[in-house]
């Protein structure tokens, strides 16, 4: 088995919408005292462990993940991972960010797999990253499983303290955490899934979901659900300790997100700032102006 290089560095952008806005900044020693109330082991939800073989899709089998949980349906990864090529125009280039996949959840919503197994498609995995081999007959379905919105975890909160109070804080609408880094090249073969504490700077750049904490041999560790088949890890889990995670989380190049069913334009009109909603109506206006010129004059 082996990682396949999908996740792309996210890309920067002011208009992210943040946890920190909706739960205040949080400083690291009350994330600290928080966490002692929290108890000993948590899982906010187990979707089906899945098998993206060779295929760049990680971040589409990861989002797809996180949205089961709160669906409590099994949703296709390929067509979620089509429509966010579609909507980066790029569907030939390898990879994806995770936030693009994330805003093809909010854009278009997924289809559910029970949908996708109906079709006899006579494409390989690489064709089927083109929306031009899906029927639009999916569309109209796909609402159902919409998301409202998602939020950026704020550095204040990538932390094993932070991780662990963003996963029990949203345990009620069971919001798992969409995130991604560069996956160590000696964590696949991990006994049991426990990530070791020393391992070399090669790897491979995946996306996945932390789902929990658990306690092995009285060490706290936090849970990372893969896309890689039960035969990894702890049947497809793998566990981070403290340590691994205050250095390997956090770092600016992945973002982390989580689903979160608020509206977008009222957050908008509360939360944003002038400078943000200055800056979204010029970019949404340079939108419009390359559409208009694709159109009318791009022979």
């Amino acid at each position: 088995m082996k990682i396949t290089p999908g996740l792309r560095k996210s890309k920067y952008d002011p208009r992210d919408f943040s946890m920190s806005r909706l739960y205040g900044f949080v400083t690291k020693e009350n994330l600290v005292k928080a966490n002692k109330l929290l108890p000993e082991e948590f899982i906010i939800g187990m979707p089906k462990v899945k098998d993206q073989g060779l295929t760049d899709q990680c971040t589409a089998y990861a989002t797809t993940s996180a949205s089961e949980l709160q669906e409590a349906e099994e949703l296709n990864p390929q067509w979620t991972f089509a429509v966010s090529k579609m909507m980066t125009k790029d569907p030939n280039k390898w990879g994806q960010t995770i936030e693009a996949s994330a805003k093809a959840h909010v854009k278009y919503g997924a289809i559910a797999q029970k949908a996708f197994d109906k079709l006899d498609l006579d494409i390989d995995d690489y064709e089927i990253r083109d929306i031009k081999k899906w029927s639009r007959d999916f569309f109209p379905g796909a609402k159902e499983y919409q998301k409202s919105s998602y939020f950026k975890i704020d550095k204040n909160f990538l932390s094993f303290d932070g991780l662990k109070f963003m996963l029990f804080r949203n345990r009620l609408k069971k919001r798992a955490i969409i995130t991604g880094l560069i996956w160590r090249n000696e964590w696949l073969n991990a006994e049991k899934g426990i990530i070791p504490e020393n391992y070399g700077e090669e790897g491979t750049p995946h996306a996945f979901i932390l789902i929990g904490w658990a306690v092995i041999k009285k060490k706290e560790y936090l849970i990372a659900q893969l896309s890689s088949t039960e035969e990894v890890g702890d049947k497809g889990w793998f566990f981070f300790s403290r340590s691994v995670t205050e250095k390997e989380f956090g770092k600016k190049q992945f973002k982390s997100l989580m689903f979160v069913d608020v509206d977008p334009e009222q957050f908008k009109k509360e939360y944003w700032s002038v400078g943000q909603k200055l800056l979204n109506f010029f970019i949404s206006l340079y939108g419009i102006y390359k559409r208009i010129k694709e159109r009318y004059f791009i022979q």
